[in-house]
């Protein structure tokens, strides 16, 4: 059945306008690669790369209702950090880092996400509740050009698949 949402921004003033810098939503996601078929499991890994030197603060998970966990972690150079785990598709295991975590041109967003379809219908990607997504979104600063990225493009590639029944 589906349901109305509502979407509420806290707004907070700066105690000095001086210490102000330009911030920008990041938005990366996998569209074309989920292919959940009825009474199985998904598992599908994405990784996209930076094109610029940035500040990460935050990152929010965005999966439907068949989502049953999401990882992400920051690659710079040879260090791998975990930014978030979760087994909650709704959103709400959001992370602010502080301090923010500094990424180069170059450095790497891997996240994994996870479904299991008990349904008798097979799930793709789409924007509705019977539908399914991988994304993963959040703010960096000093706001760069543009910081999106598909699976579909050179910014993003998806890595893996594992399809298993459930």
């Amino acid at each position: 059945e589906e349901i109305d949402g509502e979407i509420f921004i806290n707004l907070h003033y700066a105690q000095d306008e001086t210490e102000l810098e330009q911030a920008r939503f990041y938005a990366f996601g996998n569209m074309g690669s989920i292919d959940i078929p009825a009474g199985h499991r998904q598992r599908l890994t994405s990784t996209c790369t930076f094109s610029d030197d940035m500040n990460v603060f935050s990152a929010t998970p965005h999966m439907h209702r068949l989502g049953t966990g999401m990882e992400v972690q920051l690659g710079r150079g040879e260090q791998i950090d975990q930014v978030l785990s979760t087994e909650s598709w709704d959103g709400t295991a959001s992370v602010y880092l502080d301090p923010p975590a500094a990424v180069s041109s170059g450095d790497t967003i891997t996240f994994t996400c996870e479904w299991e379809n008990p349904t008798e219908t097979d799930v793709s990607f789409g924007p509705t509740y019977n539908d399914e997504m991988c994304f993963v979104f959040g703010f960096v600063y000093p706001a760069p050009a543009a910081v999106w990225g598909f699976d579909y493009n050179d910014v993003c590639v998806t890595d893996s698949s594992v399809i298993e029944p459930l």
